[in-house]
């Protein structure tokens, strides 16, 4: 049994295991730029590469011939796009768009992808005169991630019916907040202070742990597959207006819980975060009043929390609990959430970057 060198180690670890059945995978730009300096300090060939890190000679030929686009693409890019000049004219026309306020849908991209094609690649067009690229799902989800766009977007003015919802919330704030002669953006909201006055939102998260192991073999790594765990997680997370950090996230995973609870687990999780365990990992009841039990206990000062309008806050239960401890609940208006709330802009990255560390 040979050990593996830390250079190579790091490397097996950046890929995160061997292929699945069925699996697509992309790779970073440090991860294609580590293998290639890999091969060349090692003097390796391509196919003995391959081997070693369970890749594809294919791919690595290709991450070699493209080494130079490779080095000067952003860092945390994960694929090359062969249309980059028309991705940046359609990235910047979608932000103009947006600044318009103007309501962007999938067929949009599609329908201004292929216009700007024929006028910046005239000589890519089959014969009935249409693009030579297929402008697919696989394009467009690969085309946000590499121009940081969160889809469906974030639209700037709202419908008619938005609007008047709206005006109705901001009534009820000032009634709750008191008169507007009392507000000091420095200090106070009316009777709230800026540091009682908090904003919840939840977003999913989907990822892999991959329970495979790496062993030598004659000098050469080999990957042995165990049964991989799949769990699926709910991260709320809540913000202050003085933007001092004072809850922590809470996450909460699929299942009970009970296996865990009687293992060492416990004390390998990050003390910055609290954990929940829910069957189908939401936010329920129950979540939401042993939140709430944590984190509002003993306050003098009335506090306000403002929530978009989920089920779960709006029990009975945890509407007494709520008043019980002088906490006034706010509810966003349905569909008005995207232009009130913050959070909803931080979704998008927010997925991406958990997606890039796992």
């Amino acid at each position: 049994m040979h050990s593996v060198d830390p250079q190579t180690q790091h490397i097996l670890m950046m890929i995160g295991g061997p292929k699945r059945s069925g699996e697509r995978r992309s790779f970073s730009r440090e991860v294609k730029l580590a293998v290639l300096d890999w091969m060349s300090s090692q003097r390796q060939t391509v196919d003995r590469t391959a081997r070693t890190f369970g890749l594809e000679a294919l791919c690595i030929r290709r991450w070699r011939k493209q080494k130079l686009r490779i080095m000067s693409s952003e860092k945390g890019t994960c694929k090359l796009s062969p249309l980059e000049e028309l991705e940046m004219v359609l990235a910047q026309a979608f932000h103009d768009q947006q600044k318009q306020g103007c309501t962007i849908r999938y067929i949009w991209f599609r329908r201004t992808a292929e216009r700007i094609f024929k006028e910046i690649y005239p000589d890519r067009l089959n014969e009935k005169g249409k693009p030579s690229f297929r402008f697919g799902g696989h394009w467009f989800r690969g085309f946000c991630q590499r121009k940081h766009i969160a889809y469906p977007p974030v639209v700037q003015s709202g419908s008619t019916d938005e609007i008047s919802k709206l005006q109705h919330f901001h009534r009820f704030l000032r009634q709750v907040a008191g008169p507007l002669e009392h507000h000091n953006v420095n200090g106070a909201v009316g009777k709230f202070d800026l540091s009682g006055i908090v904003n919840v939102d939840r977003t999913p998260l989907g990822f892999d742990f991959i329970g495979s192991k790496c062993e030598m073999n004659g000098g050469m790594p080999v990957w042995i597959k165990n049964h991989g765990i799949r769990r699926q997680c709910t991260v709320q997370l809540a913000v202050h207006a003085d933007g001092v950090l004072r809850f922590k996230p809470l996450v909460v995973f699929e299942g009970l819980g009970t296996r865990i609870e009687k293992t060492s687990e416990l004390k390998e999780w990050d003390s910055r975060v609290d954990v929940t365990f829910q069957p189908k990992a939401l936010v329920d009841e129950g979540v939401m009043i042993e939140w709430i039990k944590r984190h509002y206990s003993g306050q003098i000062a009335s506090q306000m929390l403002v929530l978009d309008v989920y089920k779960a806050p709006k029990t009975d239960r945890v509407l007494q609990l709520l008043k019980d401890r002088k906490v006034v609940p706010v509810m966003i208006p349905p569909g008005c959430a995207r232009l009130v709330q913050p959070f909803r802009m931080l979704q998008g990255p927010f997925q991406q970057a958990c997606s890039r560390i796992c």
